[in-house]
């Protein structure tokens, strides 16, 4: 008996337990009828075309990683540039961020393996890249990263010097950007959640980005070259504090937007 889902994965997933159910898709209007080898209907989680995560949210989630990302250097110049204070980060740091502690985060998140919670999740319509939900999330992370960024300059300015400032501010920058890959493979679903299966590619993306920034921070010729300074341990402490707080919004903010998509639905089943 065929039965017709209309995208909301987690009104119609009960009917997927039978393999001899057949799918009628709105959006193309053609049967489809999976096998009992299709365990967790992986062909039919495909075979919605624009309404699955499959094509269109790994490039969300690359696009989102990276504007968050440029977002925070634009505010934190801007900032600056409003107070008139001295540059928290110089143009070899941008660069140095945008190419080592982005590129390769971004291109591991590209491939990430899709969610086994698919059915879940609301459907993303073919065509739609930036969503009010995506915006938000981009504007919101971007003035946080800003945020954390400024307060390690500052920080630094005022226990230290000027240098030691733009290197807490770097760090933290860089450090948050490299922690925050690990949040954006879901916009829904908590961190330690591996709905999604284990991605490789992150965590050597992230080895090797560590690797990188242990060498411009550590080695004094680079340092120079950067124009970077040696923080003590203290500082040490600030910008890893000030880095996982970056985390830490993310999931709050996943939390939240849980907390009110449950007390939304509740209150609309009552009706």
């Amino acid at each position: 008996m065929p039965f017709q889902i209309d995208g909301r994965g987690d009104m119609n997933a009960f009917v997927l337990t039978s393999p001899l159910a057949g799918v009628m898709l709105l959006t193309r209007r053609q049967p489809f009828y999976p096998s009992a080898a299709h365990d967790k209907f992986f062909s039919i989680c495909t075979a919605f075309g624009g309404y699955t995560e499959f094509g269109i949210v790994p490039i969300q989630k690359v696009i989102q990683f990276l504007l968050v990302g440029n977002i925070a250097e634009i505010l934190t110049l801007f900032v600056a540039t409003l107070f008139n204070w001295d540059a928290p980060l110089l143009a070899v740091h941008i660069l140095w961020v945008n190419l080592a502690t982005a590129t390769l985060p971004a291109l591991a998140l590209g491939v990430d393996p899709a969610s086994k919670n698919i059915m879940k999740h609301p459907p993303v319509k073919s065509g739609t890249l930036f969503e009010a939900s995506f915006i938000s999330r981009v504007i919101i992370q971007g003035i946080f990263v800003a945020a954390t960024t400024i307060t390690a300059y500052w920080i630094g300015v005022n226990i230290g010097s000027h240098m030691v400032g733009q290197t807490m501010a770097f760090c933290v920058l860089a450090l948050s950007q490299m922690l925050r890959a690990f949040n954006q493979r879901s916009n829904t679903e908590p961190i330690w959640v591996r709905s999604e299966g284990i991605n490789p590619w992150l965590f050597v993306s992230f080895g090797v980005s560590a690797i990188l920034m242990a060498c411009i921070l550590f080695i004094p010729v680079l340092q120079s070259i950067f124009h970077l300074t040696t923080l003590t341990w203290i500082q040490w402490l600030i910008v890893f504090g000030l880095s996982v707080l970056s985390m830490i919004q993310v999931e709050a903010v996943k939390w939240i937007t849980k907390l009110i998509s449950y007390y939304k639905h509740k209150r609309q089943s009552k009706k």
